[in-house]
């Protein structure tokens, strides 16, 4: 006599094990992309330390060249005109330091979403994510010489051009490049990363009562 044999269950998940498992893969999903977020916000503010670091670095060569003259002194000695070159200034400006700067995307923030361009002379302020000092030399160790473009002014965006930052000034970063605040070099060729908060410290620490920014 044949025994019957019994058949074994077949394993699977059942509809509400199924349910289970996705809603915990969401759950998941929205506590690691918030995280993530953060951590790429923050890589790409750190390589825009790095870059704005060799534009810093760039501006001092220059300047070791010119008898300690940043490009805005120089050409004020070779009797230039600021209010002629007017908006372009700041394009006028970083071409004299073509010869000093490793590459000309170190122009643009990897943050800003300006197009980087290849070559000086398609350069133009639209291709350019930071504001460049007037006033301030290798003498000024504090002061500010370079930095992000997104300063605002009492809430309001500062416009491209020429831009007297005064220590008083009532500066804050808008979101608009960083999240979380930007980036600042200093003429001793330090790049700090600065909050809204702790901005108006590196104002008043600069040994210039006005400084005055070229702003693309």
């Amino acid at each position: 006599m044949k025994i019957p044999l019994t058949k074994r269950p077949e394993a699977g998940l059942t509809l509400l094990e199924i349910i289970v498992v996705l809603g915990v893969l969401v759950l998941l999903v929205g506590l690691l992309l918030p995280a993530l977020s953060h951590v790429d916000s923050r890589a790409l503010r750190i390589n825009c330390a790095s870059t704005l670091k060799q534009d810093a670095l760039a501006l001092r060569l220059f300047a070791g060249d010119n008898n300690d003259h940043y490009p805005a002194q120089a050409l004020l000695t070779n009797n230039g005109d600021f209010e002629r070159i007017g908006y372009d200034l700041p394009t006028f400006l970083f071409r004299a330091m073509s010869n000093e700067l490793s590459t000309i995307r170190v122009l643009t923030c990897p943050e800003d979403n300006r197009p980087a361009v290849t070559n000086f002379a398609s350069l133009q302020t639209s291709n350019i994510s930071y504001f460049i000092t007037l006033d301030a030399s290798d003498t000024n160790s504090s002061a500010i010489i370079l930095g992000d473009r997104n300063l605002q002014l009492n809430g309001a965006d500062v416009k491209p051009g020429i831009f007297t930052l005064y220590t008083n000034s009532a500066m804050t970063w808008a979101k608009t490049i960083h999240k979380v605040g930007g980036n600042v070099a200093l003429a001793d060729g330090s790049v700090q990363q600065v909050t809204s908060s702790s901005l108006q410290e590196y104002i008043l620490d600069q040994s210039l009562p006005t400084n005055r920014l070229a702003f693309p």
